[in-house]
């Protein structure tokens, strides 16, 4: 093998690297977001937190809470805001594609399905992304509504941003 191939290899495998942090940094900062668009009086997990399924093989174990918290937490928002009976469904069906998402490497545990464990990884980690990150756009529109004690969502006054 030339020296020309290893240093090709070498950048190569650099730049997967950087794009896969890229993907996970962009993944858990969707879901940061999402919990901080709620009022901390119904956060059932601080934001921060989430960046704990960052930690390889603890982390994995540890996004089944977390993903469990966040939707308890977008649950409860969608309550205050009077949404709750439109949006439970999709909390739970969000939550569910994560569960999903989170279990299906075990599947590489079970002989020869070669890279199928991993597509279906894939797929389940895009859905469940792209359903939180919808959730999230959802709390921005209707950010205006009051509290349930009558004060209004902080920087808005009367229903218009201050």
């Amino acid at each position: 093998m030339s020296i020309m191939m290893i240093i090709a290899a070498g950048v190569v495998g650099v730049a997967l690297a950087g794009v896969s942090i890229w993907i996970w940094y962009a993944f858990f900062r969707t879901q940061v977001r999402a919990v901080r668009k709620c009022r901390e009086s119904v956060r059932t997990i601080k934001p921060g937190l989430v960046w704990l399924g960052i930690i390889p093989v603890l982390g994995h174990f540890f996004m089944f809470w977390s993903l469990w918290k966040i939707a308890e937490t977008l649950r409860k928002e969608f309550e205050i805001r009077g949404l709750a009976e439109f949006m439970a469904s999709r909390v739970n069906v969000t939550r569910n594609f994560g569960y999903a998402f989170l279990s299906t490497p075990f599947l590489m545990l079970v002989p020869k399905l070669w890279h199928l464990p991993e597509i279906i990884t894939l797929i389940f980690l895009i859905v469940y992304w792209t359903k939180i990150s919808g959730l999230s756009s959802m709390l921005d529109k209707n950010e205006f509504l009051p509290d349930p004690v009558g004060a209004n969502v902080a920087g808005v006054q009367d229903g218009k941003s201050a």
